[in-house]
């Protein structure tokens, strides 16, 4: 069975909310952060996403960074405290840069950029 990459359409929204909410809500009970989980996403801010004009709307960051060959950097932020998510990146070829957001206080978002040769 092979894998396909494909750009999400408009009818994808709704698949795409669902499973946005099942992947995050583990860590949205965690860190209780209801103002930027993306299991607290309506599915218009998703439909917004797909039906931007500058956006290309996937989900495997690898695959992507072979389509889009020609990018120059790319830029990802991710929960600190999330051990397992930071080395994943990291091993990726992602570096943490300075900038940090503190969300609350079982929460901190840091940035990474992965800057293409």
């Amino acid at each position: 069975m092979g894998i396909t990459l494909s750009l999400s359409e408009l009818k994808d929204a709704s698949t795409i909310h669902e499973m946005q909410i099942k992947a995050f809500k583990p860590l949205l009970e965690k860190y209780q952060d209801y103002e930027t989980s993306p299991a607290n996403e309506t599915i218009d801010k998703i439909i917004t996403r797909i039906n931007q004009s500058i956006t290309d709307y996937y989900i495997i960051n690898e695959l992507i960074e072979h389509i889009y060959d020609d990018a120059k950097s790319w830029e990802l932020v991710t929960i600190k405290q999330e051990v397992g998510n930071c080395y994943l990146y990291e091993k990726l070829g992602y570096k943490r840069v300075e900038k940090t957001k503190v969300i609350n206080d079982k929460m901190t978002i840091v940035f990474y950029e992965k800057v293409v040769l």
